[in-house]
């Protein structure tokens, strides 16, 4: 049985999945795949890169969609993740589960804070191509 640990609002991942890309929160955590809040819904079994936009460092992974629950999120398990960047996802995954002892009752309800940290932040993807991060989730820019 894998853990999955639920995650505090500032694990964020930038992904490309047969054509859509998106920045999306991420739900839940394990070292076999995430679920991620997106209203996207991309095909099931469709192959899905990702980019973590976490302190641990880059961590660069490779997914096949698994599950979706449209408008909601979609499910993800990892296929491929670089020697490199597993040791970064073994350390977020060891922050989140610190973290989970005082979680915060916001999360446990679903109210998600918007990533203030996010929007405008440079980050490297897969191919070596820099992007701005914004956020797509909805009623975000309109403040």
């Amino acid at each position: 049985m894998i853990s999955r640990v639920e995650i505090p609002d500032d694990v964020w991942v930038y992904w490309h999945c047969q054509e859509m890309d998106d920045l999306s929160r991420v739900c839940d955590l394990s070292v076999g795949g995430l679920f991620l809040a997106t209203p996207t819904t991309p095909p099931l079994g469709g192959k899905a890169k990702l980019d973590f936009l976490v302190q641990e460092g880059q961590i660069r992974a490779e997914a096949t969609v698994r599950h979706l629950i449209p408008n909601v999120g979609v499910g993800l398990k990892f296929t491929a993740i670089t020697d490199q960047d597993c040791p970064n996802l073994v350390s977020l995954i060891n922050r989140i589960r610190r973290l989970a002892q005082t979680i915060n009752p916001k999360t446990i309800l679903g109210v998600y804070n918007k990533p203030t940290h996010l929007p405008g932040r440079n980050f490297g993807l897969h191919d070596g191509t820099q992007r701005k991060a914004t956020a797509t989730w909805p009623g975000y820019g309109a403040d």
